[in-house]
């Protein structure tokens, strides 16, 4: 081997040596301390792109389960809505047991319904998964019949109906229809059947109306018996209208108020039918969208792992790594001292 001075080229590898050695101590420090194993596109070109896809599902299927948790809140909104509806419905229904002619309870508790049914949302659009697909069905809102009619009232209605299409319109039957009117509460029914009576009554002016419009004095006489005993049972009649042409039968009349008479509760009956659907199709959707939160958080805790497995430091290597290469830097500054020493065997030579 040729003694040189020029070209030391044991003090070049071991030059090279020590600044791979320094590099690798460098990659292990910042890994260490930032506890990302890729902290630039060198380290890890293809790792990055992988680890960047997965990061975006991670992070969209997150939003994913927030949205659908904010649907299940809202269903939940919704259902608690209609219990209280279900609620006023019942009492309703105890009310009309306790009064047929239902009172200013009643007629509050109808509005009240028909406030808290608007306030219930029928469908919105909720994320079910981190690609953005969406559901739109969030329950199915209950339409309540009925809603607007006060009992006493209709039945007041009803009646003035009935006296005007028979032709019986006499001043005396006409200031009972517009007392029972002007009074939906707790006196109707009483104002209804006083009303009643006084179209059964035998005054000459209630007589000469019959005969005008063409009832004869039995037929006033039989009406004055069936329509009285009809209206006084069944004073919460709705507003289906008591009609009858002149010299009709008084049965017209009677069915009439016996089939208006029980509609309402029928209607109390339908909503809480109504409702009860309503609030089965609200829990169907809280259970699915809990299932679809449920697949979203497994998918989010696997793409989190393989995430991980990417990006994240191992410690345990890191620290071996940072340990060997911090000895390779001691070992390789030695070495080199020594080799830039070499040259100077050749100043013998020159003695």
């Amino acid at each position: 081997m040729a003694q040189v001075i020029n070209t030391n080229i044991g003090a070049l590898f071991a030059g090279a040596a020590l600044n791979r050695s320094a590099l690798a101590l460098q990659t292990a420090q910042q890994r260490l301390s930032s506890g990302l194993r890729i902290n630039s596109a060198k380290d890890d070109a293809t790792g990055l792109a992988v680890a960047t896809g997965y990061d975006t599902q991670i992070r969209g299927t997150n939003v994913a389960i927030r949205t659908a948790n904010d649907g299940v809140s809202l269903a939940q909104t919704a259902d608690g809505y209609l219990g209280q509806i279900t609620e006023n419905l019942q009492r309703i229904s105890e009310v009309l047991v306790l009064a047929p002619a239902g009172n200013a309870e009643t007629a509050a508790l109808i509005a009240e319904n028909s406030r808290i049914n608007a306030l219930v949302v029928n469908s919105s659009s909720v994320t079910v998964d981190g690609t953005g697909t969406q559901s739109t069905a969030l329950g199915t809102k209950p339409t309540l019949v009925n809603t607007a009619a006060v009992p006493a009232q209709a039945a007041a209605t009803a009646l003035a109906t009935a006296t005007t299409s028979s032709g019986l319109a006499g001043t005396t039957v006409a200031t009972a229809v517009a007392a029972a009117a002007a009074d939906a509460t707790a006196g109707a029914a009483a104002a209804i059947a006083a009303a009643a009576l006084v179209v059964g009554a035998t005054t000459a002016s209630v007589v000469a109306a019959a005969s005008t419009a063409g009832i004869s004095s039995a037929t006033l006489a039989k009406m004055s018996v069936t329509a009285t005993a009809a209206l006084a049972a069944t004073a919460y009649t709705t507003n289906a209208a008591l009609t009858a042409t002149a010299g009709t039968d008084a049965a017209a009349y009677s069915v009439a108020a016996a089939t208006a008479g029980v509609a309402f509760k029928s209607d109390v009956a339908a909503n809480l039918i109504a409702v009860g659907a309503s609030r089965a199709s609200y829990g169907a959707v809280m259970s699915s969208l809990a299932s679809a939160v449920a697949t979203m958080q497994t998918t989010s805790v696997n793409l989190s792992a393989a995430f991980s497995r990417i990006m994240d430091t191992d410690y345990a290597a890191e620290t071996t790594a940072m340990t060997r290469n911090n000895i390779l830097q001691q070992a390789g500054t030695a070495v080199l001292a020594q080799a830039n020493q070499t040259p100077n065997t050749v100043l013998t030579l020159l003695r």
